[in-house]
């Protein structure tokens, strides 16, 4: 176990979202570095006083200042209710605040999260071959709206990322139906990671593909499942039957492949994948009307 002593970069920067919480920002950390097994947040006394003067700002309705103000008040929250974030005292730092808390953490074996190149670059000096955590705000950021859409994914709003999913033909409704309970769940997960975090560099992408999926277990059931499609913008379904097979496919397999064969399809999967807003049945039933009206215009 670990823990993160923070520079107060990091307390600005993320704590100006409104539902940031120390809890958040924990699991977060933990998503990023699951073998490092982190069990809380440390504050140092320069950390503090540094917010202290910051939310005494004279500047009406200044951003910074109400950020600071929240960050307070939090830090003495957390502090009193014992939840994994702790205080420390440290001698002053010739070097200032960034020589302090760098000095605690290679001091106490900890971890250090800065936003500050310059900060990182010195505790990189310092540490030679220890580990260190390598994050951005942009980085940061992307992980904890990752950790916030996954903890407030319920049944009710499931549909609002599948919508998103399927509009952006990452799969379509047939294939992704036919995925057993976990595996729809890690499929939906692969691409929220990846629509959220496109343009990072894919060791890091992977890296919290690997977070998520110790830390995180879901599954989707067909129940859950179909009451989130109905809820679906653009899309039909028909009775949303979508899993079980059609003996249609076995009964006009003569009339399908005639009609894959003019179209340039290779095979009837290839044909579902252009049509993602169709069940088999329906798929097979247009197939068939559009057979049925070729014949009738070549009768005429």
């Amino acid at each position: 176990m670990r823990k993160v002593v923070v520079d107060t970069n990091v307390l600005l920067d993320l704590f100006e979202e409104e539902k940031m919480n120390f809890e958040i920002l924990l699991k977060s950390l933990n998503i990023i570095l699951p073998t490092e097994n982190i069990d809380g947040i440390i504050i140092l006394d320069s950390v503090y006083s540094e917010i202290e003067k910051l939310k005494k700002g004279t500047i009406k309705y200044d951003k910074r200042t109400e950020t600071a103000k929240k960050i307070y008040g939090l830090i003495g929250e957390a502090i009193e209710e014992n939840k994994n974030v702790f205080y420390a005292d440290v001698e002053r730092n010739i070097e200032g605040v960034d020589g302090s808390l760098i000095d605690y953490c290679i001091d106490n074996n900890e971890l250090f999260l800065s936003f500050d190149i310059r900060a990182n670059i010195r505790y990189r000096s310092k540490i030679k071959d220890k580990s260190f955590i390598n994050l951005n705000k942009d980085k940061m950021k992307k992980v904890i709206k990752l950790y916030e859409i996954l903890d407030e994914l319920t049944d009710n709003n499931l549909h609002i990322y599948l919508q998103s999913m399927f509009d952006k033909k990452v799969t379509n409704i047939i294939e992704y139906s036919a995925l057993n309970e976990e595996d729809r769940f890690l499929k939906l997960l692969d691409y929220l990671i990846n629509d959220i975090l496109k343009g990072e560099e894919e060791e890091f992408i992977n890296n919290i593909k690997e977070g998520f999926e110790l830390l995180k277990e879901g599954k989707i059931s067909q129940e859950i499942l179909i009451k989130n499609l109905k809820k679906l913008n653009g899309y039909e379904f028909g009775n949303l039957d979508i899993v079980k097979k059609s003996p249609l496919k076995e009964e006009n397999k003569e009339e399908i492949v005639s009609f894959l064969k003019e179209k340039g399809f290779e095979s009837f999967e290839e044909l579902s994948k252009c049509n993602p807003f169709l069940t088999e049945e329906e798929l097979i039933q247009k197939i068939l009307n559009y057979q049925k009206r070729i014949k009738e215009e070549m009768n005429e």
